[in-house]
């Protein structure tokens, strides 16, 4: 499938998207051969069982993502982002996923993982480093999902666990259904052919709550619904800072695929951190940050 360009944020599909379900437990694949992600229990970040494991190494793919100081020029990589979305809306994914640009804001440290944690007052999310020893394993989901490089060395090898979590938000694991592990190869494959392994990866829709705004602090990041920021301030910023998207949901209506930004982040000159003040020590201490600056609506 090859999108026909209609405008930057839509683009048409040769024949409506659509996607065959494979049923892997009336043709299992021997396990050596197996695409994790058919069988979406296998899958780390989305499996109940997950291990302390699959944390670290999480820590280990976050830290290779390039930092909020080095955004790229979205619209140099407009081909990659669109043949993604297309993707996405080929297989009937995107009630499950979203595009992601990949960024961090901080290195995690050892031992901890990033995870996000839903907030409603304002609504939202806030994320930051958390230890391992004190998560319970049961009661977490993968978030962020990209291609972890180190897990294939030749284009000969089987690509198993291609997609990693590297991001996690507390509740119970995510359920996708029967999704064509056929997917999750083209988009791998897109990524690697075009060298945006770095770049971009999925995000899981749930508990969604539309457009939301991001603010960095250097304890963590704030993820707050859009019409909780003060509308000068989705404006970009009165001269503050700028709104950077990093998140595009696909949508397909009459056979046409659009891409809306989601996500944007608030990025100042010296990247996406807000503040850097001792005094801040959890979201309650930020939220305050935010709503003295009048960047909160109420």
């Amino acid at each position: 499938m090859i999108p026909k360009p209609k405008g930057p944020n839509t683009w048409y599909i040769s024949a409506k998207p659509h996607f065959a379900l494979l049923n892997t437990h009336d043709n299992p694949l021997p396990d050596p051969y197996r695409n994790p992600f058919i069988e979406m229990a296998d899958t780390p970040g989305f499996s109940a069982n997950m291990t302390e494991e699959t944390l670290i190494a999480s820590a280990r793919l976050h830290n290779q993502f390039p930092p909020d100081t080095a955004f790229p020029q979205i619209e140099q990589l407009s081909d990659g982002l669109e043949e993604l979305c297309a993707i996405i809306a080929k297989y009937n994914a995107q009630s499950h996923f979203r595009l992601r640009l990949l960024h961090r804001h901080m290195t995690i440290p050892e031992g901890q993982i990033m995870l996000g944690t839903r907030i409603t007052k304002p609504l939202g999310f806030w994320t930051r480093p958390t230890r391992i020893s004190d998560i319970d394993l049961r009661k977490i989901y993968g978030h962020i999902f990209s291609v972890d490089a180190a897990r294939y060395t030749s284009e000969g090898e089987m690509r198993n666990a291609l997609l990693f979590p590297s991001e996690f938000r507390e509740g119970p694991p995510v359920s996708f259904g029967n999704i064509d592990g056929n997917f999750f190869t083209e988009f791998t494959d897109c990524l690697r052919t075009k060298g945006l392994e770095n770049v971009f990866g999925l995000e899981v829709v749930q508990d969604q709550l539309g457009k939301m705004i991001e603010f960095s602090f250097d304890i963590g990041s704030l993820l707050l619904k859009e019409e909780e920021v003060n509308a000068e301030v989705r404006g970009e910023g009165k001269g503050q800072f700028e709104l950077q998207e990093t998140g595009w949901s696909v949508m397909i209506e009459d056979e046409t695929v659009y891409k809306t930004g989601e996500t944007r982040c608030a990025t100042f000159a010296t990247g996406h951190v807000k503040v850097t003040d001792s005094k801040a020590k959890g979201v309650l201490d930020v939220v305050k940050i935010l709503r003295d600056d009048g960047v909160l609506a109420t």
